[in-house]
């Protein structure tokens, strides 16, 4: 695997976003978080 593949990057910044969503979640507890796909 590498970064350079189009399905492990994409797949990478999906499983990222999550662990960005729950540490802003820590952070701020009372923030709205929005649902959407990730857009470069």
């Amino acid at each position: 695997m590498n970064f350079e593949d189009p399905k492990y990057r994409e797949t990478f910044w999906h499983t990222e976003s999550h662990c960005l969503a729950q540490a802003v979640l820590r952070l701020y507890p009372d923030v709205k978080l929005a649902i959407g796909p990730a857009i470069e």
